[in-house]
């Protein structure tokens, strides 16, 4: 018996919808629907994320990405005046007391590069010194150098009566001329009082500080002479002024 034409035209039909399924009902229809929602909700995201930082910024607002969070500016001159009052507690310091540039030197005055390095640090301080915070760790190179901790012990002894940093120019400049008697002679030079200084020395009065610089050195990795902390992070080496300059640069922006 014939198929009636009606129910031909009716198979025909339901053949030709069954090759043209609607493209969001298709596999590769619904991935791209999956991907355009991601889409959608990233680019929102990342646009509240604009728009806030913007909202910040437009209030002065700076960003501490250390504690991953906005701040304000009085905030933010606070910290760097506690960290500050922190870093010159009971260590030689030269600089500002609310710098963008945080440098914490580990050196010993017996270590050749720490001197080649005196001169550029100079440099940088003389012309950078009122925003840049230079803390001087003692880190004696013990058991290497003769004398490495009596002249650490010596400049303390110096800093005693306020006379560190020109206690510490004269041992980096007679690296190779170090005793007991140089030490005492090199204080009299510079008419500090003789007897507080030398029985300083003699006392070790300043030993268990200089130790605990020589801990906190090791705690960090510190892997030798000179090194420095520069914001928090850890730089061994010597530095030529032109890449101190560059540091500052990436820290003030």
């Amino acid at each position: 018996m014939p198929i009636d034409k009606n129910i031909k035209k009716r198979l025909a039909d339901a053949v030709a919808k069954s090759y043209f399924v609607p493209w969001h009902k298709r596999w590769w229809g619904k991935g791209f629907l999956v991907m355009a929602v991601f889409l959608v909700l990233f680019l929102s995201y990342f646009g509240y994320i604009i728009v806030d930082n913007v909202r910040y910024l437009a209030k002065g607002y700076i960003y501490d990405r250390s504690a991953d969070i906005w701040i304000s500016p009085e905030q933010y001159g606070e910290s760097q005046r506690i960290t500050a009052e922190f870093l010159k507690d009971d260590d030689p310091w030269i600089g500002s007391d609310q710098p963008a540039l945080f440098i914490v030197a580990y050196e010993s005055f017996t270590c050749p590069h720490c001197k080649a390095a005196q001169e550029d640090m100079r440099q940088f301080m003389a012309k950078y010194g009122s925003v840049v915070l230079f803390v001087a760790k003692d880190y004696p190179l013990e058991g290497i150098d003769d004398y490495a901790f009596e002249a650490h012990l010596a400049a303390a002894c110096a800093e005693e009566q306020d006379r560190y940093w020109e206690y510490r120019d004269i041992l980096y400049q007679n690296q190779e001329d170090f005793s007991i008697a140089s030490f005492k002679e090199w204080a009299n030079d510079l008419a500090l009082n003789e007897n507080q200084f030398n029985a300083c020395l003699d006392n070790k009065k300043y030993a268990y500080e200089i130790r605990q610089d020589i801990a906190e050195g090791q705690q960090i990795n510190v892997p030798g002479t000179p090194s420095y902390m520069v914001n928090g992070a850890l730089i061994p080496g010597q530095i030529p002024f032109s890449t101190w300059e560059q540091i500052l640069a990436v820290a003030v922006q």
